[in-house]
This record gives C-alpha cells, sequence and structure tokens, in this order.
C-alpha cells in the first residue's frame, strides 16, 4: 500500500488486498472487476489530518489473484501488481500475472496493462524524472525488468519491456 495523494485537507491511501481465490468471487461490480471468479484487488482509504478522522473508503479494484506489491506513480496512481502466473489453466476465466492501475479517486479501469508483463510480479517503482517503471518478480528464477512506456505518464498507451541481463 501507499499513500496516492495528499493535500492539507486529505490522505490518500490505496492498498492491496491478497487474495489468491479463483473461485471466492469479485467483491466489486462488473465495473471494477477483472475476473469475476477471482477475489484479490484493492481498496481506497481517504483520511482527512486536520479532522484526525477518515472520510471514506471503498473497493477501487477487484478480480486479481494475489495483489501483492506494486508501487506508487508519481502521477498519483497505484501499480497493483499480481504475484502470480495463474489463469485459465488453473481455473481462472482470464490469464493473471499483470499489473493493473488504481487511480486516487475512484474505481480503476480493470485492464491488465499487458505490454508490462506477465509474470508473479512483485513491487514496481517509477523514475518521476523518465516515467520508466522498473518491476521486480518473485519467482525462481526471477528476473529485473524496465518497462520504458510510449507516453511518460499514460501507461495503458503501451510501451516496452525490457529483462536485466547479467553478463558472467
Amino acid at each position: 500500500m501507499a499513500v496516492v495523494a495528499a493535500d492539507a485537507n486529505r490522505i490518500v491511501l490505496v492498498r492491496n488486498h491478497e487474495q489468491s481465490s479463483m473461485t471466492a468471487g469479485s467483491y466489486l461490480g462488473a465495473k471494477g472487476t477483472y475476473d469475476p471468479k477471482c477475489n484479490g484487488g484493492t481498496s481506497t482509504l481517504v483520511f482527512s489530518p486536520s479532522q484526525k478522522k477518515w472520510l471514506s473508503s471503498w473497493a477501487s479494484l477487484s478480480g486479481l489473484v494475489r495483489p501483492c506489491a506494486g508501487g506508487p506513480t508519481p502521477w498519483n496512481t497505484w501499480l497493483s501488481c499480481e504475484e502470480t502466473s495463474n489463469g485459465v489453466h488453473n481455473g481462472a476465466t482470464y490469464q493473471h500475472g499483470y499489473v493493473f492501475e488504481v487511480p486516487a479517486a475512484g474505481i480503476a479501469n480493470p485492464v491488465p496493462l499487458k505490454d508490462m508483463g506477465c509474470f508473479s510480479h512483485e513491487a514496481a517503482a517509477v523514475d518521476p524524472v523518465t516515467g520508466i517503471v522498473y518491476e521486480t518478480e518473485d519467482s525462481t528464477p526471477s528476473g529485473l525488468y524496465r518497462f520504458i512506456p510510449n507516453v511518460r505518464g499514460q501507461l495503458a498507451k503501451g510501451g516496452r519491456l525490457q529483462m536485466m541481463r547479467l553478463k558472467t
């Protein structure tokens, strides 16, 4: 989880729910659900530091499998990363192992960012100057990836994924 937006009046926190079931079903309506069979996703919470109280919370993305880590972006969104490569071969409706982008306000568009790769994702970190996203993999063996977006701050417009190779 991370704070994805903040000012003097509110702090917006998006957190993953690392659920793995491919039969329990989504906890959100079709608008914010990727795979209706799956129960992982995110929730968004808004806190007022001046009032010292929670203002609101809502389910912001569902239908994922094991959204483990991820990372905040400089453009006030959260990257929720699925830590799996399960899919239809394991009983899901769709392939899993993708990154999804969650806005600070409202419900996410539940479309996987396929150009960012399909593997057992762990974390993501965005270079605030270039917009390049660095991704880690939670598998054996695993890799370190770099996603170079076609348009900085607009990951859904695609890009190029590279994997680091070490010379020994």
